[in-house]
C-alpha cells in the first residue's frame, strides 16, 4: 500500500485511543522529530469547550514528556474553532481521536486536505489516531454511525490506495464491513485498537491485526 503524493513523508496511522496501547507506535513517531521541535496538535474532532481543551492540552504535554523528555518539543493546540489554521511551519502534526464527521468537516472547511497532503509529500510526519486515522481513507462513511449532526462530507483524504478504514475493530463488526465494500465500491481495512500502521515511501509495516474486507 502506498498513497498517493505521500512518498516522501512519514505516516504513523493508529486503530484505537489508549495512549497505554500504543507506547511503541508513540515512541518511533517521537523518535523522528529533531532534538528540538514544534508539533501542531490538531483536536477539532472533539468539544471545544474549556474544560475539555483543558484536558487535552494537559494529556499532549504528558505524552510529551513520557516520550520525548530528552527533546525539547513544544506544541500547539488548535480545536474546530480555529479558523485560520497554518500547517507548513511545524515539524510534526498530531490529530487525534474524536467524532470522524466533526474533523472531517473541519479539515474540508479550512481546505487542509489539499495542504496536508502536500505536506506530507515534502518530508511531513504526521500522526494519525482514530478519527485522524479513518479520514485517510477513500470515505468515512465506514463510520456512519458518528454522523450525529447531518455533516455533507464523506470522501476523506484517499491516501491509502482507494482503500477506507474502520478503526476499534472487533469481530461483532464483521456483518457491517462484509456489506461497506458493495456500497462504496471498494474494498474496507479494518484495524483493531491495538493496532497500527506505518507508511514511509513504499514500505508499509502493520502492527496487530488488521483485516480487510473485499468486494463480492
Amino acid at each position: 500500500m502506498n498513497g498517493k503524493n505521500i512518498r516522501n513523508g512519514w505516516i504513523f496511522l493508529w486503530g484505537g485511543w489508549d495512549i497505554d496501547q500504543t507506547e511503541a507506535l508513540d515512541k518511533d513517531f517521537f523518535s523522528h522529530l529533531k532534538e528540538k521541535a514544534h508539533i501542531l496538535y490538531i483536536q477539532a474532532a472533539m468539544a471545544s469547550d474549556p474544560q475539555t481543551l483543558t484536558s487535552c492540552s494537559e494529556w499532549f504535554s504528558r505524552l510529551i514528556e513520557f516520550q520525548a523528555s530528552d527533546k525539547n518539543i513544544l506544541f500547539t493546540m488548535i480545536s474546530d474553532k480555529d479558523t485560520s489554521v497554518s500547517i507548513e511551519d511545524y515539524d510534526a502534526i498530531y490529530i487525534w481521536w474524536g467524532n470522524t464527521y466533526k474533523l472531517l468537516d473541519f479539515i474540508k472547511r479550512n481546505s487542509l486536505d489539499i495542504r496536508l497532503i502536500k505536506y506530507i509529500s515534502q518530508w511531513g510526519i504526521v500522526y494519525w489516531g482514530s478519527a485522524g486515522a479513518i479520514i485517510l481513507g477513500a470515505d468515512i462513511r465506514t463510520v456512519s454511525e458518528e454522523n450525529d449532526s447531518d455533516y455533507p462530507n464523506n470522501k476523506g483524504l484517499n491516501l491509502l490506495d482507494g482503500l477506507s478504514l474502520r478503526c476499534h475493530y472487533t469481530d461483532s463488526d464483521d456483518s457491517l464491513l462484509k456489506s461497506l465494500p458493495e456500497i462504496l465500491n471498494h474494498p474496507v481495512l479494518a484495524i483493531t485498537e491495538e493496532s497500527w500502521i506505518q507508511i514511509h515511501g513504499d514500505q508499509i509495516s502493520i502492527t496487530g491485526k488488521a483485516v480487510c474486507f473485499w468486494r463480492k
